[in-house]
């Protein structure tokens, strides 16, 4: 019961929530409407040259999801509401 109510209550506040909410809120913002202009290619050269030849890389599972997901929507309130789903429903713990 408790989890249902803060989860229900995060999860309206996260996916209202302005970007210049949060420490980091802006910045993944931002780096969202970024990877929309990222071609797949350029996406999974930078993968593939830091998970295998050792170049330095950062976020590259975020890169990938954000991309993925702007496949269907690319609001970056959209992919919040993704994230909610995601935490509120998939693991909430029985």
């Amino acid at each position: 019961m408790a989890f249902d109510v803060a989860a229900e209550y995060g999860g309206v506040l996260s996916i209202l929530r302005h970007i210049s909410v949060g420490a980091d809120t802006f910045a993944y913002s931002n780096n969202y409407d970024r990877i929309s202009n990222t071609r797949w290619s350029d996406i999974f050269d930078e993968f593939i040259d830091t998970i295998f030849l050792g170049k330095e890389g950062k976020d590259l599972g975020y890169t990938i999801i954000f991309k993925f997901i702007q496949i269907f929507n690319k609001n970056y309130q959209f992919f919040l509401i993704l994230v909610d789903i995601f935490f509120t429903t998939l693991l909430k713990p029985e």
